[in-house]
């Protein structure tokens, strides 16, 4: 297989709801991965909390801007919590189920703002 020289990065918007079911929370990193097509897929996006913040609190919505590969359309999202892995399939970009404590509300490339 060849692989192309140059890959095309884009933005991403991401927002996740913690579930509000007991023992929802984690304090453990997280991150994703986008595929699209073709086994096309980003590399790990991490969601890092601020500094302030040291867990994903339960009913907590957190945003996150990331940048990632452009995989095209986005067919499923796989995600880790500690050491956990879980890969779901994605009907839609707008809802995306990550495990029973995190749901990612919405994730979707950023569009390029044109000037005139």
């Amino acid at each position: 297989m060849i692989k192309p020289l140059f890959v095309a990065v884009i933005p991403y918007h991401i927002t996740v709801t913690t579930g509000t079911e007991f023992d929802s929370s984690t304090d453990s990193r997280v991150f994703i991965i986008i595929m699209g097509p073709q086994k096309v897929e980003t590399e790990r996006l991490w969601l890092d909390l601020p500094e302030w913040k040291d867990e994903f609190a339960d009913g907590s919505v957190e945003k996150f801007f990331v940048w990632g590969l452009d995989v095209g359309e986005i067919k499923k999202v796989e995600t880790a919590v500690a050491a956990e892995r879980h890969r779901y399939d994605q009907k839609s970009s707008a809802l995306v189920c990550i495990s029973k404590p995190l749901l990612v509300q919405s994730l979707s490339p950023l569009q390029a703002q044109s000037k005139v």
